[in-house]
């Protein structure tokens, strides 16, 4: 092929729009969650348009197909940050300006590895966006199953990006059989027909799981209260407000505890005040004494002098009204906790709304609570994740393997207002549940509160009478169970993620030394 042809851009309507389509396509799914089947051919009009094309071609209608997606996908946070809201779905949209550079070329070069190629790319490059500058995991295209359960529960070996590659080889397999089957003719349908013969095998290993899945017997699980306060972004701060809004948690609490619960969970920064000011650790500590619970409360802490450092935190209070446990968030959200490169670019510290950033925590080390057992007292370690820390399967993974029983993030999504992002925050933490083999709850300030058992059933979730979840003041009262069967994943960690990025590379070199 001509190098001029070869660096060419084309972006006529006919190649736009199917990239346009694709961007859409693979929203809607992240919009409701009960559209998920749309993501098994949301990639297939951008691959058709890739098919052949110039690698700079490939980039261009990768970008277009991505800032449809980042931009409609993540829609809420514009009235959080419109800069960032800019920036960010310009940065999403980078991923899929590779892809779609990636898919091409191989296209042109090695068309028949690109079913199994290009989705490796995704996958892989689904890997680095969770990893590179911090990571954002949010919206992967795996996450778009979460209902489907037989088919996540392959989440135990590979974490979520498994189902995102079989998500993904779907759709590259179609496209694949569909570009060439002038050349291939009847052979054109074996590509897809392997796909889905690979993935119907690992939604009938799903199926084994669930069915494997334990029965757990009423009664003699951990009750677990999850306290939604439903308090307005705008109000949280008010000072003026304080008062109601402790006295709010209190008295929810204290509904809560006529169920028996052996643990009481508020979320992320809950506590209007800090525990040393006057009169907030005696209420505390009666509510806990009164109903001789636990209490995990979200609040913010600062470190005595002279270092007086701040820290997004989570206490554990024990029975007896003392504090038995701190953790402290360990990934920080940037520009939202903390602002990058601030030493290095000054003005950076006065685009944002604080005056001092917050510090991260130095350890995932679950807290632990204790209850009475047969044989005396049993030790629970719970790993606590504060607010978007669920998103990130390693962190999660780090907690387990330090000896928690069970996950809970506590949060505040009260900034996204009544739009999809709780509920899709909700759905990326249903995976933290199956890949680690443990129940997961999630307790957030406005909704979406809910809990997931080790195979991301939906035990329950905070609603009112009218089943609605979000801005309610409401809680309810769950058992679970503290879990302790291993998984491939919680032992190797992220051993797929690597493959596929690998294989990935190894396509790529594959296509350097041909020219057409």
């Amino acid at each position: 092929m001509k190098k001029h042809l070869v660096n060419r851009i084309d972006l006529r309507p006919r190649l736009l729009l199917p990239a346009l389509l694709s961007g859409l396509l693979a929203t809607l799914p992240f919009l409701d969650f009960s559209l998920y089947p749309l993501a098994w051919i949301a990639l297939v009009p951008l691959g058709l348009a890739l098919w052949g094309r110039s690698t700079p071609t490939g980039a261009a209608l990768g970008l277009a197909a991505g800032l449809v997606n980042s931009y409609w996908g993540f829609y809420w946070l514009e009235q959080v940050t419109a800069p960032g809201y800019v920036l960010l779905g310009m940065y999403l949209a980078l991923y899929w300006a590779a892809w779609g550079a990636v898919t091409a070329r191989l296209s042109r070069l090695r068309p028949g590895w690109t079913w199994w190629a290009s989705a490796a790319a995704w996958a892989g490059l689904e890997f680095v966006r969770s990893r590179f500058l911090t990571g954002l995991p949010w919206n992967l295209l795996g996450i778009s199953q979460a209902r489907l359960l037989p088919l996540i529960q392959v989440a135990a070996w590979t974490s979520v990006t498994g189902v995102s590659f079989l998500v993904a080889l779907f759709n590259t397999a179609v496209f694949q059989a569909l570009a060439t089957r002038r050349e291939s003719g009847k052979r054109a349908v074996l590509v897809p027909a392997a796909a889905a013969a690979l993935i119907l095998a690992v939604t009938g290993l799903g199926l084994r799981q669930l069915a494997r899945g334990r029965d757990f017997p009423p009664g003699e699980g951990l009750r677990m209260s999850l306290i939604q306060g439903g308090v307005w972004q705008d109000h949280k701060w008010d000072p003026a407000l304080a008062p109601r809004h402790f006295s709010l948690y209190l008295n929810l609490s204290r509904q809560a505890q006529e169920t028996g619960p052996d643990i009481i969970v508020w979320p992320e920064s809950a506590l209007p005040y800090s525990l040393e000011t006057p009169g907030v650790m005696p209420a505390l500590g009666g509510l806990a004494a009164s109903g001789k619970t636990w209490l995990l409360i979200g609040a913010d802490y600062q470190s005595p002098p002279p270092e007086r450092r701040h820290f997004n935190s989570a206490f554990l209070i024990g029975p007896d009204g003392e504090a038995a446990g701190r953790y402290d968030k360990v990934h920080l959200v940037p520009y939202g906790e903390y602002t990058p490169l601030k030493s290095v670019f000054p003005f950076l510290g006065r685009v944002v709304p604080w005056e001092e950033d917050f510090s991260p925590g130095e350890s995932l080390e679950p807290l632990v609570m204790s209850r009475p057992a047969d044989d005396g007292e049993e030790k629970v370690g719970i790993g606590v994740l504060i607010c978007y820390e669920d998103i990130f399967p390693h962190l999660a993974r780090k907690s387990i393997r330090q000896g928690a029983g069970l996950l809970v993030n506590i949060t505040n999504d009260a900034w996204f207002g009544r739009t999809a992002a709780p509920f899709q925050h909700a759905q990326a933490a249903r995976f933290r549940a199956v890949e680690n083999r443990v129940f997961m709850a999630r307790c957030a300030n406005t909704g979406y509160s809910v809990v997931f058992d080790p195979w991301g059933r939906k035990v329950g979730d905070v609603s009112d009478e009218r089943g609605e979840s979000l801005f309610i003041s409401a809680w309810e009262t769950f058992e679970v169970f503290p879990m302790a069967e291993e998984t491939f994943y919680r032992r190797r960690g992220e051993v797929f993620n690597w493959l596929v990025l690998a294989a990935a590379l190894g396509a790529m070199m594959g296509t350097v030394k041909i020219t057409k």
